[in-house]
């Protein structure tokens, strides 16, 4: 009597390519090891199938931290002075002495994520300008607040004599803004909402204020400033002694 083969092919869809065969094993037995081995290499291979949905909100990601920040958002750091020490996850070299990640960090724009990751060029830059160093930088991007230009106030809010002068700088959108100012200046917003953390008064629109972007250009900061007035604090009365 001729020898009958059985063969199988496994993946999300399983069928028998062949008759039937005789076997020593008991059919209830077969059966059972049969369904063991296959229900394994099908798991396996329908997983490695399967393709996860994209999130399309992103200020939920653990650490938002690409080369480059998208339209519209603006690198934050935060830096730490660390003594020189092994670290579990070491950042690379020859930063090794920093960890790859932390926790600890503080940011000025809202939705700061939860991990920062090392940034090994402004890990460097900081430590050329504080030499030796012993700096770990970390950074990320966040979403910038724009604001419409028609929302800024006549004269930014400088009409009384009890104004305060308020000034608000970030560093230059690295892939720009879909609201530009006017050129040359058309990487900057031309007119955003501060952060809370940066002012004494948030106004619902600060305008771009080139002046003091020429400034602060012109002392080595690329950044777009933005300047406005806020309504200074009442000065208190000394209470008279009776």
């Amino acid at each position: 009597m001729p020898r009958v083969l059985r063969h199988w092919h496994v993946g999300c869809s399983l069928r028998a390519r062949g008759p039937e065969a005789t076997s020593p094993i008991p059919l209830p037995m077969r059966r059972l090891l049969l369904l063991s081995w296959l229900s394994l290499f099908a798991f396996t291979d329908c997983a490695s199938q399967e393709v996860p949905a994209e999130n399309p909100d992103k200020s939920g990601v653990w650490a938002n931290s690409p080369s480059v920040c998208e339209v519209d958002q603006v690198r934050e750091y935060h830096c730490e002075e660390l003594l020189p020490r092994e670290n579990t996850l070491p950042a690379p070299t020859p930063f090794e002495a920093c960890p790859s990640s932390i926790d600890s960090h503080a940011g000025v724009h809202a939705k700061t994520p939860p991990i920062a990751l090392f940034d090994a060029d402004f890990t460097a830059h900081t430590r050329r300008r504080m030499p030796p160093g012993h700096s770990c930088c970390y950074s990320w991007c966040s979403a910038l607040r724009l604001a419409e230009p028609a929302a800024v106030l006549p004269n930014s809010g400088c009409s009384t004599d009890v104004s305060m002068r308020e000034t608000y700088c970030f560093d230059v959108p690295e892939s720009g803004t879909s609201q530009p100012a006017p050129r040359p200046f058309d990487r900057c917003p031309s007119a955003v909402t501060p952060a809370e953390a940066t002012a004494f008064h948030v106004p619902k629109a600060a305008p771009f204020d080139p002046t003091v972007t020429m400034n602060r250009r012109g002392s080595g900061f690329n950044e777009c400033c933005y300047s406005w007035c806020s309504k200074a604090p009442a000065t208190p009365t000394p209470k008279k002694k009776k």
